[in-house]
């Protein structure tokens, strides 16, 4: 399935991305990690800093958006990652877009 990402969005789900997992997961995952990375032309155009953990970039890249195919299987370990920061309480505001887009509430 495709998903479009802003920029903020793909920094995000960086980071929601298990970093352990078997090899089949991991192998899935790196490819994903790939797709949602910036290009070497990306990070100059979007103005994108790294100081300790903290990225930044221009405010008009907000608007900048990438459409990345996600597989069923990486899909589940999306829902899987974003369901246990909800069930722990360490959802932020800035996760709300993207848990939205995996885990439709009805």
């Amino acid at each position: 399935m495709t998903f479009t990402f802003a920029t903020k969005e793909r920094i995000l789900l960086l980071n929601v991305l298990p970093a352990q997992g078997d090899i089949l997961a991991l192998r899935a995952l790196r490819k994903l990690r790939e797709d949602l990375s910036f290009s070497e032309t990306e990070i100059p155009e979007l103005g994108i800093t790294q100081s300790g953990n903290a990225v930044a970039w221009k405010p008009e890249a907000n608007t900048v958006t990438k459409e990345i195919e996600i597989s069923p299987f990486c899909q589940g370990l999306i829902v899987k990652a974003l369901a246990g920061m909800n069930s722990a309480g360490t959802l932020t505001a800035d996760h709300i877009g993207l848990y939205e887009q995996f885990i439709p509430e009805g």
